[in-house]
């Protein structure tokens, strides 16, 4: 899901160096209730210690998993703070990512509200911290843990059609500079544009967050999500 994802930040003109949403400050932590957060430990024991926060930034608009520091420090999750109106509002900034979501819930676009997607960017991002918990931390200590989440990751970023970059960095470079600075700045990515046939920002954000939610690591997340979100709503009903 491209709503979310992991952070990469240039070292050069040239060249991505991979950097991961532990490393990303936090800017304007807020204290909020969320009762979907308690319903996931509750259901989730195995992510019962990780923390929540919540985040409020207006240039970030999705959620976040960060790593944990050290052996003493839990995974954290962190959210977009507010209220519902916030995520409903990503149909229109988000359109692909929550058309994405609509079709692996199997509701309509239209139809598909606020609440919806902040619980499924919650689930995801909570589908990062269970499959980090459950297949790199278990048994092992957390330096050798995180060491082999992130080669994992470089690896799977890697396949992109624009190598090493997640599509929330790449949004954010080309909102900052331009299709065309960024494109000037960066001559490897526009040769590997331009073999692609892409000559519009809109395209290439396109194919790069189309390949992107097809990665193991965000399928896994997504997928936990859709199962968390119908078990949610059968312990409702």
């Amino acid at each position: 899901m491209t709503l979310v994802g992991v952070v990469a930040v240039k070292s050069s003109k040239n060249a991505m160096e991979h950097k991961f949403m532990h490393e990303r400050p936090l800017l304007e932590v807020v204290h909020q209730d969320l009762p979907e957060v308690d319903w996931l430990k509750e259901t989730f024991q195995e992510i019962r210690n990780v923390q929540f926060k919540f985040e409020d930034d207006p240039a970030f608009e999705g959620g976040a998993f960060y790593l944990p520091e050290s052996d003493l420090h839990p995974p954290r999750i962190v959210i977009a703070a507010g209220g519902v109106e916030r995520f409903a509002r990503l149909k229109h900034s988000r359109e692909d990512g929550v058309r994405a979501v609509a079709l692996q819930l199997g509701i309509p676009f239209e139809q598909i509200d606020g609440k919806t997607i902040q619980c499924f960017i919650l689930f995801h991002e909570a589908g990062h911290a269970y499959d980090f918990l459950i297949n790199f931390a278990n048994g092992v200590d957390v330096k050798t843990a995180t060491k082999e989440w992130r080669a994992n990751s470089n690896a799977q970023l890697n396949q992109l059609p624009l190598p090493g970059i997640a599509p929330a960095v790449l949004r954010e470079d080309l909102t900052a500079s331009g299709f065309d600075t960024w494109l000037a700045e960066n001559p490897a990515y526009a040769e590997r544009c331009h073999s692609l046939g892409i000559s519009k920002e809109v395209e290439l954000l396109h194919v790069q967050e189309e390949a992107y939610r097809q990665l193991d690591k965000e399928r896994y997340a997504d997928e936990f999500a859709v199962k968390a979100l119908l078990r949610l709503s059968k312990s409702r009903d």
